[in-house]
């Protein structure tokens, strides 16, 4: 429905009620006596009947959940690369920051959390949140019943198909291209952020693993762009279990 053909049926709507309602109890004192409180009355109801025209309009915009993409996004999940029947692993650690090399040793457990030795406070600052994402995707934590639906009809975009993650509290929406992940947006309090993949290797087993990607961060408040980064990952197998070996990553803040 049109909102503001809506709109307008809505209020003739509401008038020819209250004036029919004005005719029927105009010989009612009452009435009378209060006829200052007849702009007010009608202000209210046409407001009252006009929530559900634009509630209808609203609906009729938002995106429908489709087992299409929900499929399609499953699919390239189970595509990648995951660490089963996970036990944890202990290995040495070395974080080389602008020329500064610290090393030291971490312990991930059977949960994914990990615990660092000898690292200086620069370098596990950096180590933490870069490991704890590796972890995280090999464990892949994530529900694989998303309900989903296509963000946009476009079948032939160069990153794949746009899915959107209903009732997502990060309103992530993917791009998916040859059973991949090409592309994962997401949207905190106060940043936007895109990661980009370009480049995927498969393991022994057939399944995906990322190896060269993108980041970009933007500002919420003013659209600004404020970092990029990009990140070359490498692995190395551990007896059933490939494990992130060197990971080479540069990053520009902006200042706008």
């Amino acid at each position: 429905m049109d909102l503001g053909k809506g709109m307008r049926a809505t209020a003739l709507f509401a008038f020819a009620m209250l004036w029919g309602v004005k005719q029927l109890v105009a010989k009612e004192r009452w009435i009378q006596e209060k006829t200052a409180m007849w702009p007010w009355l009608l202000a209210t109801v046409m407001t009252i009947l006009s929530v559900p025209v634009s509630w209808t309009t609203v609906k009729a915009h938002a995106p429908k959940a489709d087992s299409e993409a929900a499929k399609l996004l499953a699919g390239a999940r189970n595509s990648r690369s995951l660490w089963k029947r996970f036990c944890g692993f202990s290995a040495d650690i070395e974080v080389n920051l602008d020329g500064k090399v610290s090393r030291g040793k971490v312990q991930i457990d059977y949960n994914g959390k990990a615990r660092y030795q000898d690292l200086n406070k620069e370098a596990e600052a950096w180590a933490r949140p870069v490991l704890a994402s590796i972890v995280d995707h090999c464990l892949d934590t994530l529900s694989h019943d998303t309900t989903c639906a296509f963000a946009e009809d476009d079948k032939h975009h160069p990153l794949g198909r746009a899915i959107l993650a209903l009732n997502d509290e990060l309103h992530s929406r993917y791009r998916i291209r040859d059973n991949q992940i090409r592309q994962v947006e997401r949207q905190t309090k106060d940043r936007r952020f895109t990661i980009s993949v370009l480049e995927y290797r498969k393991n022994a087993e057939g399944k995906y693993l990322p190896v060269s990607y993108v980041a970009d961060y933007w500002d919420l408040k003013t659209g600004n762009l404020v970092k990029g980064e990009d990140s070359h990952q490498t692995w190395t197998r551990i007896w059933c279990l490939l494990i992130g070996a060197q990971r080479r990553s540069s990053s520009v803040h902006l200042a706008i």
